[in-house]
């Protein structure tokens, strides 16, 4: 249960269950409460019935009210029971008092006690009290119908289809986040998606492009440094050299002194080009005439030159 989809699962699932056994268990009371009601339909016919008992048993005796509670029997699956006031079985002559004390306690849940349903009727006189007994084949199948049953299937297929709608991207983007992590810096969400995970992967996008970018001019800058900076190194050298052999110390000094500002411009320059490619918004455009370049390429490399025995001019 440590994975985003199973939690959502599950929180699916038991919300739906609760929903559906909490509305049924509010149906089955109303219909307890109904049953309690002397007006309500159902309790009217236990009257109706108490009443044909009566008068059954009055004009018939035993026999007659076996052939009237067969019948009952028959006709709604459930069982009569017809006894004194005390609670003895006209029929049978058991001791039935537990269901007349049942009756009168009335337990506020007793649709929900094992056994067997029952909705029970004094007469008007005290005299007779009937017992319309309902057998419960499985415990929740007084309050529990097969159409709940269905339409939580129903629910639960949702609720799966729901939980993996969701956690999907998720899924997407922890897989291209690992792939990110390794190296691979092509990988990419990709999501088509409108919502919040939509939006979130999209911002993995965003930042993956940015980091690409940040490392291509990092090794960029590798390059640039490695090769651009061996020009003025190599002029460097040259005009130590010159300083070593004492012709003309001062101007080597000065040629000294400029390749250093040079390397130092230099270094400044590929540091700003590194900058501009990661943000390519503080880049700035200046014109450059392409003469006055020419020029000052060959002037910086009037020394290199010189040590191999040539010289430039720039026409």
């Amino acid at each position: 249960m440590r994975t985003l989809f199973a939690k959502i699962l599950l929180w699916f699932w038991s919300t739906l269950a609760i929903f559906v056994v909490g509305s049924a268990f509010i149906s089955a009371l109303s219909v307890n409460q109904n049953a309690s009601d002397q007006q309500a339909p159902g309790a009217r016919l236990v009257k109706f019935q108490l009443e044909e008992a009566r008068v059954t048993y009055e004009t018939g005796g035993r026999p007659a009210l076996q052939l009237f509670l067969d019948n009952l029997q028959q006709i709604y699956d459930a069982k009569g029971v017809l006894t004194d006031d005390k609670g003895r079985d006209l029929l049978t002559g058991a001791d039935r008092s537990d269901l007349v004390r049942r009756a009168r306690l009335r337990p506020a849940f007793s649709f929900i006690l094992m056994g067997d349903g029952m909705v029970a009727r004094p007469a008007d006189d005290g005299r007779y009290w009937f017992f319309f007994i309902v057998p419960r084949a499985r415990p929740g199948t007084w309050f529990l119908m097969p159409e709940h049953v269905f339409m939580m299937a129903a629910a639960v297929l949702l609720c799966y289809w729901l939980a993996f709608h969701l956690t999907s991207p998720v899924r997407a983007l922890q897989k291209s986040v690992e792939q990110f992590g390794r190296g691979d810096l092509s990988a990419r969400a990709g999501s088509n998606r409108r919502d919040e995970l939509g939006q979130l992967a999209r911002t993995f996008d965003r930042m993956a492009d940015r980091i690409t970018t940040l490392l291509a001019a990092e090794r960029r800058l590798l390059l640039d440094i490695s090769h651009e900076l061996r020009s003025p190194l190599a002029r460097l050298g040259v005009a130590v050299e010159l300083a070593r052999s004492g012709e003309d110390l001062n101007a080597a000094l000065n040629r000294i002194q400029k390749e250093s500002d040079r390397l130092n411009a230099l270094v400044g320059q590929l540091l700003q080009v590194t900058r501009a490619e990661g943000d390519p918004n503080s880049l700035k455009h200046t014109p450059v005439r392409l003469d006055e370049l020419v020029q000052q390429l060959v002037d910086e490399s009037t020394i290199e030159a010189s040590a191999h025995g040539c010289e430039l001019k720039y026409e």
